[in-house]
Protein backbone atom coordinates (compact mmCIF):
# COMPACT_ATOMS: atom_id res chain seq x y z
CA UNK A 1 0.00 0.00 0.00
CA UNK A 2 1.32 3.41 -1.02
CA UNK A 3 2.18 5.37 1.92
CA UNK A 4 0.61 8.84 2.11
CA UNK A 5 2.98 12.02 2.36
CA UNK A 6 3.59 13.99 5.25
CA UNK A 7 1.03 16.96 5.41
CA UNK A 8 2.74 20.46 4.06
CA UNK A 9 2.76 21.75 7.84
CA UNK A 10 4.80 18.85 8.59
CA UNK A 11 6.90 18.53 6.07
CA UNK A 12 7.86 22.40 6.67
CA UNK A 13 8.85 21.23 10.21
CA UNK A 14 11.22 18.42 9.19
CA UNK A 15 12.89 20.62 6.79
CA UNK A 16 13.34 23.54 9.23
CA UNK A 17 15.15 20.92 11.93
CA UNK A 18 18.32 20.95 10.64
CA UNK A 19 21.60 19.09 12.59
CA UNK A 20 22.52 23.11 13.02
CA UNK A 21 19.32 23.94 14.34
CA UNK A 22 18.76 21.09 17.14
CA UNK A 23 22.09 21.39 18.18
CA UNK A 24 22.00 25.42 18.64
CA UNK A 25 18.81 24.38 20.91
CA UNK A 26 20.65 22.00 22.92
CA UNK A 27 23.93 23.92 23.09
CA UNK A 28 26.29 21.58 20.99
CA UNK A 29 28.60 21.77 18.36
CA UNK A 30 27.57 20.33 14.78
CA UNK A 31 31.39 19.64 14.25
CA UNK A 32 31.70 17.45 17.61
CA UNK A 33 33.26 14.44 16.92
CA UNK A 34 32.24 10.87 17.34
CA UNK A 35 28.27 11.75 17.01
CA UNK A 36 26.05 11.33 13.83
CA UNK A 37 23.35 13.39 12.81
CA UNK A 38 20.14 13.99 14.51
CA UNK A 39 17.55 10.88 13.58
CA UNK A 40 14.18 11.07 14.31
CA UNK A 41 11.77 9.03 15.73
CA UNK A 42 7.93 9.10 15.44
CA UNK A 43 6.24 8.35 18.48
CA UNK A 44 2.38 7.83 18.71
CA UNK A 45 0.28 10.97 18.99
CA UNK A 46 -3.18 11.68 18.81
CA UNK A 47 -3.84 14.77 17.79
CA UNK A 48 -7.26 14.48 19.21
CA UNK A 49 -7.59 12.06 16.65
CA UNK A 50 -7.72 14.97 13.73
CA UNK A 51 -3.47 14.38 12.59
CA UNK A 52 -3.42 17.61 13.40
CA UNK A 53 -0.14 17.02 16.13
CA UNK A 54 2.98 14.93 15.65
CA UNK A 55 5.56 13.70 18.09
CA UNK A 56 9.00 12.40 17.57
CA UNK A 57 12.12 11.49 19.57
CA UNK A 58 15.41 13.11 18.46
CA UNK A 59 18.44 11.41 19.00
CA UNK A 60 22.24 12.25 18.38
CA UNK A 61 24.45 9.22 18.88
CA UNK A 62 27.56 8.48 19.57
CA UNK A 63 29.80 6.63 18.16
CA UNK A 64 32.83 3.96 19.11
CA UNK A 65 35.97 5.66 19.63
CA UNK A 66 38.24 8.14 21.72
CA UNK A 67 35.65 11.00 21.07
CA UNK A 68 32.23 8.66 21.45
CA UNK A 69 30.14 10.63 24.54
CA UNK A 70 26.30 9.79 25.51
CA UNK A 71 22.84 10.36 23.40
CA UNK A 72 21.58 13.51 23.19
CA UNK A 73 17.79 13.40 22.99
CA UNK A 74 14.46 15.72 22.82
CA UNK A 75 11.06 15.35 22.45
CA UNK A 76 10.01 17.50 19.33
CA UNK A 77 6.40 18.37 18.79
CA UNK A 78 4.77 20.01 15.52
CA UNK A 79 1.00 21.34 15.98
CA UNK A 80 -0.79 22.65 12.81
CA UNK A 81 -1.64 26.30 12.53
CA UNK A 82 -5.61 26.08 13.20
CA UNK A 83 -8.09 28.50 14.50
CA UNK A 84 -9.73 28.18 17.84
CA UNK A 85 -12.52 25.95 18.75
CA UNK A 86 -15.91 27.81 19.34
CA UNK A 87 -15.27 26.38 23.02
CA UNK A 88 -11.98 28.16 23.55
CA UNK A 89 -10.51 31.25 22.64
CA UNK A 90 -6.86 29.60 22.58
CA UNK A 91 -5.35 27.85 20.13
CA UNK A 92 -3.76 24.47 21.80
CA UNK A 93 -0.37 25.50 21.60
CA UNK A 94 -0.72 28.64 22.89
CA UNK A 95 -2.03 27.50 26.42
CA UNK A 96 0.85 25.01 26.35
CA UNK A 97 3.24 28.14 26.12
CA UNK A 98 1.84 30.04 28.87
CA UNK A 99 2.12 26.81 30.95
CA UNK A 100 5.73 26.39 30.03
CA UNK A 101 6.61 30.17 30.02
CA UNK A 102 5.04 30.68 33.76
CA UNK A 103 7.91 29.61 35.71
CA UNK A 104 5.92 30.27 39.14
CA UNK A 105 3.18 28.39 38.40
CA UNK A 106 5.00 25.24 37.25
CA UNK A 107 7.02 24.98 40.69
CA UNK A 108 3.39 25.14 42.63
CA UNK A 109 2.53 21.84 40.79
CA UNK A 110 2.50 19.44 43.58
CA UNK A 111 5.24 16.90 44.19
CA UNK A 112 5.78 14.41 42.69
CA UNK A 113 4.06 15.98 39.82
CA UNK A 114 6.34 18.02 37.41
CA UNK A 115 6.01 19.47 33.64
CA UNK A 116 8.70 19.10 30.96
CA UNK A 117 11.52 21.65 30.40
CA UNK A 118 10.74 23.27 26.90
CA UNK A 119 13.83 23.82 25.62
CA UNK A 120 12.73 26.07 22.18
CA UNK A 121 9.28 27.35 20.30
CA UNK A 122 9.83 27.71 17.12
CA UNK A 123 6.61 29.29 15.03
CA UNK A 124 6.73 28.68 11.45
CA UNK A 125 4.08 29.69 8.88
CA UNK A 126 2.00 26.05 9.23
CA UNK A 127 2.82 25.01 12.29
CA UNK A 128 4.06 25.47 16.01
CA UNK A 129 7.16 23.53 17.09
CA UNK A 130 7.79 22.68 20.82
CA UNK A 131 10.87 21.00 21.42
CA UNK A 132 11.05 19.82 25.38
CA UNK A 133 13.78 18.02 27.29
CA UNK A 134 13.18 13.86 26.81
CA UNK A 135 12.33 12.94 30.16
CA UNK A 136 13.06 9.10 30.24
CA UNK A 137 12.13 6.27 27.24
CA UNK A 138 9.24 5.90 25.39
CA UNK A 139 7.74 3.35 27.20
CA UNK A 140 4.25 4.17 28.56
CA UNK A 141 5.25 3.79 32.44
CA UNK A 142 1.43 2.29 33.48
CA UNK A 143 1.87 -1.77 32.81
CA UNK A 144 2.54 -2.09 36.38
CA UNK A 145 -0.08 -1.41 39.28
CA UNK A 146 2.55 0.34 41.27
CA UNK A 147 2.76 3.04 38.22
CA UNK A 148 -0.98 3.15 37.94
CA UNK A 149 -1.00 4.27 41.23
CA UNK A 150 1.65 6.76 41.49
CA UNK A 151 0.26 8.19 38.40
CA UNK A 152 -3.24 8.49 39.63
CA UNK A 153 -2.40 9.58 43.14
CA UNK A 154 -0.13 12.98 41.78
CA UNK A 155 -3.09 13.33 39.52
CA UNK A 156 -5.45 13.70 42.80
CA UNK A 157 -3.22 15.78 44.39
CA UNK A 158 -2.54 18.07 41.46
CA UNK A 159 -6.36 18.56 41.07
CA UNK A 160 -7.17 19.28 44.54
CA UNK A 161 -4.27 21.83 45.05
CA UNK A 162 -5.96 25.37 45.46
CA UNK A 163 -4.05 28.63 44.14
CA UNK A 164 -3.02 27.57 41.00
CA UNK A 165 -5.88 29.19 38.99
CA UNK A 166 -4.72 31.15 35.53
CA UNK A 167 -6.73 33.30 32.91
CA UNK A 168 -6.07 30.99 30.18
CA UNK A 169 -7.40 28.05 31.91
CA UNK A 170 -9.53 26.19 29.11
CA UNK A 171 -13.32 25.88 29.62
CA UNK A 172 -16.13 23.83 27.93
CA UNK A 173 -13.52 20.63 27.25
CA UNK A 174 -15.95 18.04 28.58
CA UNK A 175 -18.59 19.85 26.76
CA UNK A 176 -16.86 19.13 23.43
CA UNK A 177 -16.99 15.51 23.61
CA UNK A 178 -20.64 15.66 23.83
CA UNK A 179 -20.32 17.84 20.55
CA UNK A 180 -18.07 14.98 19.01
CA UNK A 181 -20.84 12.23 19.51
CA UNK A 182 -23.64 14.34 17.96
CA UNK A 183 -21.47 14.83 14.83
CA UNK A 184 -20.74 11.62 13.96
CA UNK A 185 -22.89 8.23 12.73
CA UNK A 186 -23.04 5.26 14.69
CA UNK A 187 -23.38 1.90 13.69
CA UNK A 188 -26.94 0.25 14.26
CA UNK A 189 -26.28 -2.84 16.51
CA UNK A 190 -22.58 -3.73 17.07
CA UNK A 191 -21.52 -3.49 21.02
CA UNK A 192 -19.60 -0.12 19.76
CA UNK A 193 -22.70 1.52 18.15
CA UNK A 194 -24.90 0.82 21.32
CA UNK A 195 -22.22 2.10 23.57
CA UNK A 196 -22.28 4.82 21.96
CA UNK A 197 -25.80 5.84 21.44
CA UNK A 198 -25.72 5.36 25.42
CA UNK A 199 -23.15 7.89 25.91
CA UNK A 200 -24.59 10.54 23.49
CA UNK A 201 -28.29 10.12 24.81
CA UNK A 202 -27.01 10.07 28.74
CA UNK A 203 -24.43 12.96 28.02
CA UNK A 204 -26.41 16.02 28.41
CA UNK A 205 -27.49 14.70 31.74
CA UNK A 206 -24.05 14.07 32.75
CA UNK A 207 -22.66 17.34 32.02
CA UNK A 208 -25.81 18.92 33.35
CA UNK A 209 -24.73 17.07 36.76
CA UNK A 210 -20.76 17.56 36.07
CA UNK A 211 -21.37 21.80 35.31
CA UNK A 212 -23.42 21.84 38.82
CA UNK A 213 -19.85 20.39 40.72
CA UNK A 214 -17.20 22.41 41.95
CA UNK A 215 -14.57 23.29 39.41
CA UNK A 216 -10.88 22.52 39.96
CA UNK A 217 -7.64 22.71 38.42
CA UNK A 218 -7.51 19.52 35.46
CA UNK A 219 -5.19 18.60 33.19
CA UNK A 220 -7.87 17.11 30.80
CA UNK A 221 -5.61 14.98 28.83
CA UNK A 222 -3.77 13.04 31.35
CA UNK A 223 -3.63 9.42 29.95
CA UNK A 224 -0.92 6.86 28.97
CA UNK A 225 0.84 8.69 25.86
CA UNK A 226 1.65 11.91 28.11
CA UNK A 227 3.12 10.76 30.85
CA UNK A 228 6.54 9.16 31.73
CA UNK A 229 7.28 7.88 35.67
CA UNK A 230 10.93 9.49 35.93
CA UNK A 231 12.75 7.36 38.79
CA UNK A 232 13.95 9.40 41.31
CA UNK A 233 18.13 9.88 41.52
CA UNK A 234 17.87 11.00 45.11
CA UNK A 235 17.76 8.01 48.06
CA UNK A 236 14.32 7.85 49.74
CA UNK A 237 12.89 10.12 47.20
CA UNK A 238 9.50 9.74 45.61
CA UNK A 239 9.54 8.81 41.92
CA UNK A 240 8.30 11.87 39.57
CA UNK A 241 5.55 12.03 37.43
CA UNK A 242 6.67 13.85 34.01
CA UNK A 243 3.19 15.17 32.30
CA UNK A 244 3.52 16.27 28.83
CA UNK A 245 0.89 18.00 26.42
CA UNK A 246 -0.96 20.73 28.58
CA UNK A 247 -2.86 22.33 25.79
CA UNK A 248 -6.41 21.60 27.56
CA UNK A 249 -5.44 22.49 31.16
CA UNK A 250 -8.33 24.31 32.78
CA UNK A 251 -11.51 23.50 34.96
CA UNK A 252 -13.24 20.67 35.76
CA UNK A 253 -14.56 19.27 38.36
CA UNK A 254 -12.82 16.55 41.11
CA UNK A 255 -12.49 13.34 39.17
CA UNK A 256 -12.20 14.17 35.94
CA UNK A 257 -8.68 13.33 35.48
CA UNK A 258 -9.02 10.27 36.94
CA UNK A 259 -11.86 9.35 34.27
CA UNK A 260 -9.79 10.63 31.40
CA UNK A 261 -6.62 8.73 32.59
CA UNK A 262 -8.63 5.46 32.67
CA UNK A 263 -10.73 5.55 29.62
CA UNK A 264 -7.81 7.52 27.19
CA UNK A 265 -5.40 4.69 28.54
CA UNK A 266 -7.83 1.71 28.17
CA UNK A 267 -9.15 3.26 24.64
CA UNK A 268 -5.07 3.27 23.47
CA UNK A 269 -4.64 -0.48 24.54
CA UNK A 270 -1.83 0.50 26.41
CA UNK A 271 -3.22 -1.73 29.34
CA UNK A 272 -4.63 -5.16 28.25
CA UNK A 273 -8.06 -4.80 28.42
CA UNK A 274 -8.59 -8.21 30.52
CA UNK A 275 -6.87 -5.73 33.26
CA UNK A 276 -9.56 -2.97 32.93
CA UNK A 277 -11.36 -4.13 36.59
CA UNK A 278 -7.51 -4.39 38.41
CA UNK A 279 -6.68 -0.84 36.45
CA UNK A 280 -9.50 0.78 37.12
CA UNK A 281 -9.97 0.23 40.90
CA UNK A 282 -6.48 1.23 41.58
CA UNK A 283 -6.57 4.19 39.34
CA UNK A 284 -9.51 5.49 41.14
CA UNK A 285 -8.53 4.40 44.77
CA UNK A 286 -5.14 6.10 44.18
CA UNK A 287 -6.84 9.07 42.74
CA UNK A 288 -9.03 9.50 45.81
CA UNK A 289 -5.69 9.25 48.37
CA UNK A 290 -4.21 12.15 46.12
CA UNK A 291 -7.40 13.96 46.73
CA UNK A 292 -7.52 13.24 50.57
CA UNK A 293 -3.58 13.66 50.93
CA UNK A 294 -4.62 17.53 50.11
CA UNK A 295 -7.57 17.55 52.05
CA UNK A 296 -10.44 19.23 49.57
CA UNK A 297 -13.95 18.02 52.11
CA UNK A 298 -15.48 16.08 48.80
CA UNK A 299 -17.68 12.82 48.80
CA UNK A 300 -16.21 9.89 47.28
CA UNK A 301 -19.87 9.46 45.84
CA UNK A 302 -18.77 12.73 44.14
CA UNK A 303 -15.59 11.69 43.24
CA UNK A 304 -17.08 8.54 41.86
CA UNK A 305 -19.97 10.01 39.66
CA UNK A 306 -17.37 12.20 38.33
CA UNK A 307 -15.00 9.42 37.21
CA UNK A 308 -18.02 7.41 35.74
CA UNK A 309 -19.25 10.12 33.66
CA UNK A 310 -15.94 11.38 32.43
CA UNK A 311 -14.87 7.73 31.46
CA UNK A 312 -17.82 6.90 29.79
CA UNK A 313 -17.88 10.68 27.67
CA UNK A 314 -14.19 10.46 27.03
CA UNK A 315 -13.98 6.70 25.30
CA UNK A 316 -17.58 7.85 23.14
CA UNK A 317 -15.85 10.77 21.93
CA UNK A 318 -12.57 9.06 21.34
CA UNK A 319 -14.14 6.33 19.22
CA UNK A 320 -16.55 8.09 17.83
CA UNK A 321 -14.47 10.24 16.27
CA UNK A 322 -11.90 7.43 15.41
CA UNK A 323 -14.36 4.47 14.34
CA UNK A 324 -15.40 6.24 10.73
CA UNK A 325 -10.88 6.79 10.05
CA UNK A 326 -10.89 2.86 11.16
CA UNK A 327 -13.45 2.06 8.36
CA UNK A 328 -11.99 4.47 5.59
CA UNK A 329 -8.27 4.57 6.33
CA UNK A 330 -7.57 1.50 9.17
CA UNK A 331 -3.80 1.82 8.37
CA UNK A 332 -3.89 5.27 9.45
CA UNK A 333 -5.61 4.47 12.75
CA UNK A 334 -3.72 1.17 13.16
CA UNK A 335 -0.34 3.74 13.50
CA UNK A 336 -1.73 6.29 16.00
CA UNK A 337 -2.66 2.84 18.34
CA UNK A 338 -0.28 0.98 17.72
CA UNK A 339 -1.76 -1.71 16.91
CA UNK A 340 -3.06 -3.81 14.52
CA UNK A 341 -6.44 -2.06 13.27
CA UNK A 342 -8.57 -5.87 14.03
CA UNK A 343 -6.84 -5.52 17.53
CA UNK A 344 -7.88 -2.13 17.90
CA UNK A 345 -11.54 -2.51 17.13
CA UNK A 346 -12.09 -5.47 19.26
CA UNK A 347 -10.13 -4.08 21.94
CA UNK A 348 -13.35 -0.90 21.75
CA UNK A 349 -15.84 -3.76 21.69
CA UNK A 350 -14.68 -5.11 24.46
CA UNK A 351 -14.77 -2.11 26.38
CA UNK A 352 -18.28 -0.84 25.15
CA UNK A 353 -20.14 -3.15 28.04
CA UNK A 354 -17.67 -1.42 30.46
CA UNK A 355 -18.70 1.96 29.31
CA UNK A 356 -22.29 1.48 29.58
CA UNK A 357 -21.67 0.29 33.05
CA UNK A 358 -19.94 3.43 34.17
CA UNK A 359 -23.05 5.06 32.59
CA UNK A 360 -25.58 3.31 34.87
CA UNK A 361 -23.77 4.07 37.77
CA UNK A 362 -22.70 8.08 36.95
CA UNK A 363 -26.56 7.85 36.41
CA UNK A 364 -27.86 6.49 39.71
CA UNK A 365 -24.97 8.36 41.65
CA UNK A 366 -26.50 11.57 40.15
CA UNK A 367 -30.25 11.01 41.20
CA UNK A 368 -29.00 11.23 44.77
CA UNK A 369 -25.71 13.27 44.59
CA UNK A 370 -25.16 16.85 47.21
CA UNK A 371 -22.68 18.12 45.55
CA UNK A 372 -19.96 19.55 48.20
CA UNK A 373 -19.19 23.17 48.88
Amino acid sequence: MREEPDPQWLQEARLHLSDRVLDRIVGGDSGLPGYESWSAERLHATGGGTFQTSVYRYRRSNRSGMFAGPTISVIVKVIARLEPSRLDSLRCWEREMYVYNEPRWLTGLPAPLVAPELLATLELDRCIVLVLEDAGSDSLGLAEASSQWTMAEALGRFNATPGLSQPWFSRGALAAEQTVLDQHAVAPSDPIGIALRRIRSSGPDLLRGLNGLPQHVSHLDAFSRNVVIRPSTTSGAPDEVVLFDWATVGWAPLGADAGSLFALTLGYLDVETDAASEFEAVTFEGYVGGVRDIGPMVSTDELRFTFCAVAALRYGAMVANAHPMALSSPEAVAAIVGHPIDVVTNGWSVLAPRMVGLIDEAEHLLEHLEPSP
